[in-house]
């Protein structure tokens, strides 16, 4: 565990961290989120295929090829759907070390569709400073009528509390 999960939980009722203070790594939001669709082999979680809806690398017999993707739904290759989005954000947890970096992985459609907003938003209104925000992750939930009012989690990044 790192040393600022104790000092979060404690901080919280019941000790469930529901938010986490970050910095961003990278100016560029295309820096601090990358997202693509994803295929993983199920026994040894290596990423079989990998590609953004137009094109894919796809390990194959002959070795790594680029091909089309038209998309997840009208791939051949996926017949069992399991090609899915995958998303990783870079971020900066505590103050003291500038190279102290943590990624969160998602495959969660809300959660990459949210950060990718949020960061796009905060690009603009910082005037393209990403990396000096005070930012939080948040844990948010909602329910739709397609998730019959059952909680659907998804992870939102907002100005850490008390800042201006």
């Amino acid at each position: 565990m790192h040393p600022v999960d104790a000092e979060l939980r404690e901080q919280t009722d019941g000790g469930k961290l529901r938010n986490i203070p970050i910095t961003l790594m990278f100016n560029d939001p295309d820096l601090n989120l990358r997202a693509e669709y994803t295929f993983f082999d199920r026994t040894s979680g290596r990423p079989v295929c990998s590609g953004n809806g137009e094109s894919c690398q796809r390990r194959t017999a002959q070795g790594l090829e680029r091909l089309p993707c038209p998309s997840p739904s009208l791939c051949e290759f996926d017949a069992n759907g399991l090609c899915k989005p995958y998303g990783r954000l870079y971020v900066r947890i505590g103050e003291e070390d500038e190279l102290n970096s943590f990624i969160f992985r998602t495959t969660g459609f809300n959660s990459i569709r949210t950060l990718a907003a949020r960061l796009r938003y905060y690009h603009a209104v910082s005037g393209g400073r990403l990396s000096t925000l005070p930012l939080e992750l948040r844990l948010r939930g909602k329910s739709t009528t397609l998730s019959r009012r059952t909680p659907i989690y998804y992870v939102d990044i907002t100005l850490r509390e008390g800042t201006p």
